[in-house]
């Protein structure tokens, strides 16, 4: 019973409303915890194998004996008779059609007070329906915003689109997604975070679309998609590094504010970024109210500075979605990683949500040598390495990644900048972003892999690693690496999908006197710089 109430007041807690438990008649104590403690319940029958006389025999007595039991239940606002087309082999057949036509009216006659849907599906198949609801699994940004547009443009009285056709097409049932993700079955174990919060931006856009489903609340054994784990321990999102804050609650809140924008995109040093501001207003009256943005930025040095900030007044409709004006900012005229953070702020003083977009501001390649005004900065790509105890180290093609399992040993070399003799180094550091490598070690099913795999962030399991740098063999520091993080903060790794979703920790490490004259000697000495 504590676990039943555990995934109920997780619901809540992930700010959702409502769930739909997926083709199962649930123990009645999931009907009394939702109407305890306040969720909105989808009421799913469990789909049949394949459509014979036997199975729909079979499938009306449930139906008849589900509503008598679950009947009141207060939460229950609607009985979903099918899922995906499954079991209903005879479909595609005018007589398949009529027959769950004929169950649709089956569930309104037995409970006329709640809503009927026929099929949840995947195939664009309703036939009658009080929910015109459909799913989609797209791991793309342009996709997903080009497949939303295209189902609320075809949404429609009379429209045939995700309905059978012929004499079976749309009335006036709400528009209604009831199915999405980035990370469909059998895809692997992945970071969600990211394409959690630009699917949901995109859904919360639209007037039309009146609610959600999210697939799923939690990891189960093929779907590694939930907001948290199997066991049902916590994921980190990441949100709160580029908002204060803000965590999943936010995006799925009754009120939303949000852009009309990629989650990134590469814009040019100076140029001006430019988006539509939108807030979706379902929850509590809220007057007249104000989106606080405020754009930070990290430059190619990894210090973070706040640009420019500003508030632009809004006066939502409740239950629909109202544009909120084009927000324009001009961006730093250097390379770096901008972020455009939202507030929705109501008459009241109070946070109703958060949220926000990156944009990779980039130009040409910061230089490999670059003199700046108190220091001099020499770079090196991860994968230019000259030697290394791993046979074979994982690079990325771009040469912006390194990686390998276990422990061992990678060395690089660079050059003193023109002019800089080793006797006039006064001060020696390294500024880099690492993580561990956890390989397989963080998969809940190493037995069953499959698709990609790199486990998002997780609150309590952690894979940590020490590494000691030394410079021309000379130890200048160890560190300790807490994790292999993989979530939101991997902005670039999702922009430029490499191993997306990963990123490492900014470590900066300085030469104490010591070893800086030590190395200052070996390079005197002829010594390359290692």
């Amino acid at each position: 019973d504590d676990v039943v109430r555990g995934d109920i007041q997780l619901a809540k807690d992930l700010g959702l409303n409502m769930l739909r438990c997926h083709i199962k008649i649930n123990d009645p104590r999931y009907y009394y915890w939702a109407d305890k403690l306040g969720l909105l319940i989808m009421y799913d029958m469990p789909s049949p194998d394949m459509d014979t006389p036997k199975m729909r025999r079979v499938f009306e007595d449930a139906l008849r004996r589900a509503v008598a039991r679950d009947f009141n239940s207060p939460s229950i606002f609607a009985w979903v008779l099918f899922n995906e087309t499954w079991g209903l082999t005879n479909h595609d057949t005018l007589e398949g059609q009529r027959w769950v036509q004929q169950m649709v009216h089956l569930a309104r006659a037995l409970d006329p007070t709640r809503l009927v849907e026929d099929n949840s599906p995947c195939r664009y198949d309703h036939v009658e329906t009080d929910i015109n609801s459909w799913h989609f699994y797209i791991n793309d940004y342009r996709e997903v915003r080009r497949h939303v547009q295209r189902v609320v443009d075809e949404t429609y009285p009379g429209s045939s689109f995700n309905y059978v056709g012929g004499e079976f097409v749309q009335t006036s049932a709400p528009l209604m997604n009831s199915e999405y993700g980035g990370i469909a079955a059998r895809m692997g174990d992945q970071d969600i975070s990211w394409c959690f919060k630009y699917q949901t931006t995109e859904l919360r856009r639209h007037d039309k679309i009146c609610g959600y489903v999210y697939t799923e609340l939690d990891d189960i054994e093929w779907e590694h998609n939930g907001f948290v784990n199997y066991d049902r321990s916590a994921k980190e999102f990441g949100y709160a590094e580029f908002v204060p804050d803000m965590s999943v609650a936010d995006l799925n809140a009754a009120d939303f504010v949000g852009l009309d924008a990629p989650p990134c995109q590469t814009l040019s040093p100076g140029a001006r970024f430019q988006a539509p501001l939108f807030v979706s207003h379902w929850g509590p009256e809220m007057g007249a109210s104000t989106v606080r943005w405020q754009v930070d930025f990290v430059d190619r040095f990894g210090h973070k500075r706040t640009v420019t900030s500003g508030e632009t007044p809004v006066s939502p409709a409740r239950f629909h979605v109202t544009e909120a004006g084009n927000l324009s900012v001009e961006l730093p005229d250097e390379n770096g990683l901008a972020t455009v953070a939202l507030w929705l702020v109501d008459g009241e003083g109070r946070v109703r949500c958060r949220n926000y977009v990156n944009v990779e501001v980039h130009g040409e390649p910061s230089p490999v040598t670059e003199a700046t005004p108190a220091s001099w900065a020499v770079r090196f790509r991860p994968g230019d390495f000259v030697a290394s105890s791993w046979d074979h180290p994982w690079v990325h093609p771009t040469r912006e990644k390194f990686s390998a399992p276990g422990a061992g040993w990678v060395e690089y070399a660079a050059s003193l900048p023109p002019g800089v003799e080793p006797a006039s180094l006064q001060s020696l550091s390294l500024r880099f972003e690492a993580g561990a490598r956890a390989g397989h070690a963080k998969i809940d099913w190493p037995s069953v892999i499959q698709g990609f795999n790199y486990p998002q962030t997780e609150v309590d399991r952690k894979t940590p690693t020490d590494v000691r740098v030394s410079v021309n063999g000379v130890v200048i520091g160890q560190v300790h690496l807490p994790d292999d993080p993989a979530d939101a903060r991997g902005v670039l790794s999702h922009h430029n999908r490499i191993e997306p979703g990963s990123y490492g920790y900014l470590v900066d490490l300085a030469a104490e006197p010591a070893a800086l004259a030590a190395i200052r000697d070996r390079l005197a000495a002829g010594a390359p710089l290692r």
